[in-house]
């Protein structure tokens, strides 16, 4: 069997071959070593166009025929913690971990290596970005002779600008008061309703823009971040694509610290008394390279202070912003170039009234922010899917032409959505997207917009166990009401106007399907529920499945030691979508008495069909 080469752009093009493979004897994998070391995103890429996953050590006994195998080189393994599974999909029941390993503990995402001395250690995280041999691993053998594999290629012409501006509120966008906001929010994809950290503060929004991680994961917390070796999207493109320029130009010094600690950033503010000027030199600066690039730049604390002094600091920054978007269009080459420019804020500025006020109208209470995209792929209009600021960093890689991020990122690639028949049209239906913690802690589920009441928990045996009934090809994951309150709910709209001839044909079905359940003898409830929306948002017809209760558990599950059982029931139905209908509407409802902890779901289904 011929050697596999792959290959990938970077600064140029770089291959990278597979060795010959070894077969394991007993059960049937097949494994292949890079020939040299490479980085985290190359070893992941690498396996990606193999039709491999990074090596998968189950058990002490293939680790040991591993080592007599290929040796102790330092290797990646596919392990990204804190997901307690394998790249394979098997759980993790064996470890073997060095002295002080994991030293980041159940705090930091990280990708495990298996180095020189034996034991793991976590590394992918680590500020020198090392370098080890991606031992690839195959369930069956690959094909024989060479492999045509297509090579990464990157967009040069491709360019992307995060504008993160503290305290700014949809008003600001609206009123049409700032001729620059108002003319680049005018033909750009927006929401008002970008989900921020559940507890407002604006550092846990700046590491949910900067790593896509929840606001509890990104050590963000408190006004007091902490030190974290998480790649930024900066960082990651400095590795994959060194030839593109990077830039952080951020008006505060501990930001700037955390934000670029490593990596190559071309351009570095972190004086918070520099007069704009100065800020206005270095974007300037930075959009005079020939090159494009990735570039965030923030104004911390722009929009604070009493009403007069926020009216005079809003003229400002609409006047600076108007100069950075002259600036971008004012390049030789913008013409043929396809910029990315995303305008944000990491925290909402509410008052407890308007809090209160906006529960009422809306029944939700996680803080929201403006988000507003404007590109080549962005059609001008209302973003109506459920979003949050951990969508960010993975649509600013997916621009960029970045391979796909590591699997413990919360977010999501924001794209126009293309709706089909027959394919599945809910987004992290299973809770798959984030990371579950046992302590409930997550209040924002990707793709859903979320009261805060519902959480993403793993199976485990002192709750919804793996073993419990429920679907058979189940993740890590499923969704768990929460302590704090008697009912949760999440819901998710789908634009369908996409099939608007189909539906006003009167030929579409809605299939909506899901596994609904509770624990033991709690009196917790959970359902789901569908609404066909017209084009102004009105409710044209609605489908309920459920609710599933303590009853219905006992009726088909039976019980467990006079308790009725644990677990998850299915429920499906459909529902024909009438004309005019623009979006669906999908909600999980969960509920119990005093709180809701006890109610529980797991793979949600939507699916369109035409039916005469």
């Amino acid at each position: 069997m011929l050697p596999l080469t792959l290959g990938w752009i970077a600064c140029g093009v770089l291959l990278q071959e597979l060795d010959l493979p070894i077969g394991h004897p007993t059960t049937g994998h097949v494994y292949r070593p890079s020939s040299t070391p490479v980085t985290i995103d190359q070893a992941l890429a690498l396996a990606r166009l193999a039709g491999g996953y990074l090596v998968s050590i189950e058990t002490a006994e293939e680790q040991e025929w591993l080592r007599d195998a290929f040796g102790a080189q330092p290797s990646w393994l596919g392990l990204e913690f804190p997901r307690e599974v394998w790249a394979s999909g098997a759980p993790v029941d064996f470890v073997d971990w060095a002295e002080k390993q994991p030293g980041l503990e159940d705090r930091m995402p990280f990708t495990a290596a298996w180095r020189d001395g034996g034991g793991w250690s976590e590394a992918s995280n680590d500020p020198e970005f090392h370098l080890y041999h991606a031992l690839v691993e195959f369930d069956h053998a690959p094909p024989d002779g060479p492999v045509a594999l297509p090579v990464e290629s990157v967009p040069e012409h491709r360019g992307a600008l995060l504008l993160v501006v503290e305290g700014l509120q949809a008003a600001d966008l609206e009123d049409g008061k700032s001729p620059n906001l108002a003319a680049f929010f005018s033909g750009s994809t927006w929401t008002f309703h970008a989900a921020a950290s559940p507890d407002g503060e604006t550092p846990s929004g700046w590491g949910m823009l900067a790593w896509a991680l929840g606001p509890r994961k990104s050590h963000f917390v408190s006004r007091t971040p902490t030190a974290a070796w998480i790649s930024t999207p900066l960082q990651r493109l400095e590795r994959v694509q060194p030839a593109h320029a990077t830039a952080w130009i951020v008006d505060d010094a501990t930001l700037t610290t955390l934000l670029v600690a490593t990596g190559k950033t071309d351009i570095r503010m972190s004086d918070a008394r520099a007069p704009e000027s100065r800020r206005a030199r270095a974007i300037e600066e930075w959009l005079a390279s020939p090159e494009t690039g990735c570039a965030v730049i923030g104004w911390t604390g722009a929009l604070g202070g009493s009403s007069a002094q926020r009216k005079k600091a809003l003229a400002a920054l609409d006047a600076e912003l108007g100069a950075v978007l002259e600036r971008l269009r004012a390049r030789p080459a913008y013409a043929e170039e396809d910029w990315l420019v995303i305008l944000t804020s990491p925290g909402a500025v509410e008052t407890a009234a308007s809090a209160a006020a906006s529960k009422k109208t809306s029944g939700f209470s996680v803080p929201e922010v403006p988000l507003v995209l404007r590109g080549k792929t962005f059609v001008p209009g209302e973003l109506r899917t459920a979003v949050s600021l951990c969508d960010v960093v993975p649509t600013m890689e997916r621009h960029c032409g970045m391979p796909p991020g590591p699997s413990w990122l919360d977010g999501r690639a924001l794209q126009p959505m293309s709706v089909a028949l027959g394919a599945e049209l809910l987004f992290n239906g299973g809770a798959e997207s984030q990371v579950g913690w046992r302590g409930r802690e997550g209040t924002l589920v990707p793709g859903w917009r979320s009261d805060g009441s519902v959480a993403v928990d793993v199976y485990y045996a002192r709750g919804l166990g793996p073993a419990a009934p429920g679907p058979e090809h189940r993740g890590r994951n499923h969704f768990s009401g929460t302590q704090g309150t008697g009912r949760g709910r999440i819901e998710q709209i789908v634009d369908v106007s996409g099939l608007a001839t189909d539906i006003d044909s009167k030929a579409v079905v809605a299939r909506l399907s899901g596994w609904l359940g509770g624990w033991a003898e709690l009196g917790h409830e959970a359902s789901l529920e569908l609404e066909c929306l017209n084009a102004n948002g009105k409710s044209v017809a609605n489908l309920a499945l459920g609710p599933v209760g303590l009853s219905e558990r006992r009726r088909e599950l039976g019980s467990d030691g006079g308790k009725a059982r644990t677990g998850l029931l299915q429920r499906s139905g459909e529902q024909r979508v009438p004309a005019a209908t623009r979006a669906l509407r999908v909600a999980l409802v969960l509920s119990g008495p005093g709180k809701s902890e006890g109610a529980f779901a797991d793979e949600l289904s939507l699916v369109l069909e035409r039916r005469q």
